[in-house]
């Protein structure tokens, strides 16, 4: 379900932890169809859930504005831990300190749980590595904003589509006060229900999807591979799963996606056959 809540969580732990090793990595770059003779591009696509918020257990949060908490820290370090090891442009500096690199792309949701944690992960990379390409929008629909100032660093891009789904009047509520009649009304038909004063799961699948697929076309103008870190919400994770992965919405509901966890993409642009799906809720 595309919620922002730990207190009432129904779905199954189904958890895929596989995932590229990093001898594997570096032939991810692009690769040559023999039979066509055309080079596809391998983009890879790194799926982060935010950490822990300053919310009480039992309360109801979507698009609420939550603090981060005392773990933030640490969890930025995880971050950079993780990244370290599974960023080709990192592996590459290391053996050629004059090449000039591309930094992974971040986006991120607009909520603090999320953009700090972006800009946390950004500063270390600006501070520790040079030669940046700024991925534009060109015209897409997806609502971006990006720096123009990129010739070593870049900024972190904002896609407000990327929130998490918006509870309305529930939100900030806790699930006592909001009421076992609402709850069962939600649960008999978790699709459709319209939270009121906010949206349905279908409709934030759809904004979702709409800024994932304006994304792939970005993607696909590029004639190089792009790393991309998206930090978002376990909502917006599953919806990208299920329309990477062509499961029914409905199905991804099994899907158990972790506070700072990863799931992982290798995204041939035009060529769906053969794109994988590489790891699901990899912890850091």
């Amino acid at each position: 379900m595309a919620i922002e809540k730990d207190s009432k969580q129904s779905l199954m732990p189904e958890v895929l932890t596989s995932d590229l090793s990093p001898s594997s990595d570096h032939a991810l770059t692009s690769t040559s169809n023999a039979t066509t003779n055309v080079t596809t591009i391998n983009h890879r696509i790194f799926l982060v859930r935010h950490g822990d918020v300053d919310v009480p257990s039992g309360v109801c949060y979507g698009q609420l504005d939550c603090a981060v908490t005392s773990s933030f820290n640490k969890d930025v370090q995880k971050l950079i831990d993780y990244f370290q090891t599974h960023c080709l442009f990192l592996e590459h500096h290391q053996y050629d300190k004059e090449q000039k690199v591309d930094l992974p792309i971040i986006i991120t949701s607009p909520l603090k749980r999320c953009a700090q944690l972006a800009q946390g992960l950004q500063t270390y990379f600006d501070n520790s590595y040079s030669g940046t390409k700024d991925l534009t929008s060109k015209g897409s629909a997806s609502k971006c904003s990006a720096s123009k100032d990129a010739t070593s660093k870049k900024s972190v891009q904002i896609n407000q589509d990327f929130k998490e789904i918006n509870f309305g009047q529930w939100e900030g509520q806790s699930w006592q006060s909001i009421g076992q009649k609402n709850i069962e009304e939600w649960n008999n038909d978790l699709l459709n229900f319209t939270f009121p004063g906010g949206e349905s799961a279908r409709s934030f699948d759809r904004r979702v999807i709409n800024a994932w697929h304006a994304l792939q076309q970005q993607l696909a103008e590029q004639t190089q591979t792009q790393q991309v870190i998206i930090i978002c919400h376990a909502g917006v994770i599953r919806s990208i799963l299920s329309d990477f992965l062509q499961i029914p919405l409905q199905h991804s509901l099994t899907l158990q996606i972790d506070k700072m966890s990863v799931s992982s993409l290798n995204l041939v642009s035009n060529q769906t056959a053969l794109s994988r799906c590489t790891g699901i809720n990899r912890q850091f």
